[in-house]
């Protein structure tokens, strides 16, 4: 379960960073500020696909860092796990 958590990280980190290197628009400004762009339904294309861009960014960003987390608590315990130690002949 852990390993599809990390899978789903890396999807999601790989795809916001195809998004945010997009020429068109500077989306990082846009995702922390308040843009009354896309509220306008009779906009140009252009601003239309900028906005789908900038949902897009807040759905990556949100899925890969709940995914982060599931994955860092279901991988977490296994790294804690200790080997046992193998005694010799002698004990």
């Amino acid at each position: 379960m852990g390993i599809s958590f990390s899978i789903i990280t890396l999807f999601s980190l790989i795809s916001l960073y195809k998004i945010l290197n997009k020429e068109n628009f500077n989306i990082i400004e846009s995702m922390f500020t308040d843009t009354n762009m896309c509220e306008d339904f009779e906009s140009p294309m252009e601003i239309n696909n900028f906005c789908i861009d900038l949902n897009s960014a807040y759905w990556l960003v949100s899925s890969s860092i709940i995914s982060l987390i599931i994955s860092f608590l279901c991988l977490f315990p296994l790294f804690l796990i200790k080997k046992k130690e193998k005694h010799g002949k002698g004990t």
